[in-house]
């Protein structure tokens, strides 16, 4: 297993749970954070390399929690993608910006779209899973986060 795969997992756990109760558990990005710290050993990671890591790691961290104050995000989202930076590192950090921004903005369409279309008659009767965390209100946005992640750990040159 790769580093990029072992992100790649834990990025689809959370975008999963995203979807089905608007929450991404404190374990899982808990966890995200944790598994970097052998995966950085593994790869023989020098210590420069380790603190440019943690660099964009902390500055995601620190811009995320503006946009939660703005109310834009989650403080799940916050994490995950200060997470995924921490993984991908500063090379990565602004092109998974950029990627997430593009998929939110593409979720976002389609969250419009269904949120209308839930509204339909026919629509409702036709969906036994009505009852369930797919129709919260609100959207996944640990979604764009893993997409995003997940593209750029395995099309990127660097760490993954």
């Amino acid at each position: 297993m790769t580093a990029g795969t072992l992100l790649s997992a834990i990025l689809l756990a959370a975008a999963f749970s995203d979807i089905l109760t608007r929450r991404i558990p404190n374990w899982m990005t808990g966890l995200l954070a944790l598994a970097f710290v052998p995966v950085a050993v593994f790869l023989d990671l020098s210590l420069v390399e380790f603190g440019w890591h943690l660099a964009a790691g902390f500055i995601a961290l620190v811009a995320g929690f503006g946009l939660h104050a703005l109310r834009w995000v989650g403080g799940g989202d916050v994490k995950l993608f200060a997470g995924a930076a921490l993984w991908l590192g500063w090379p990565d950090l602004l092109p998974l910006f950029v990627l997430t921004s593009v998929a939110g903005g593409i979720l976002a369409v389609f969250f419009l779209f269904f949120q209308r279309l839930r509204s339909s008659p026919q629509f409702l009767i036709l969906q036994p899973w009505i009852g369930s965390g797919a129709l919260k209100k609100g959207m996944p946005y640990g979604v764009a986060i893993a997409v995003a992640g997940i593209w750029i750990s395995q099309t990127s040159l660097t760490l993954i």
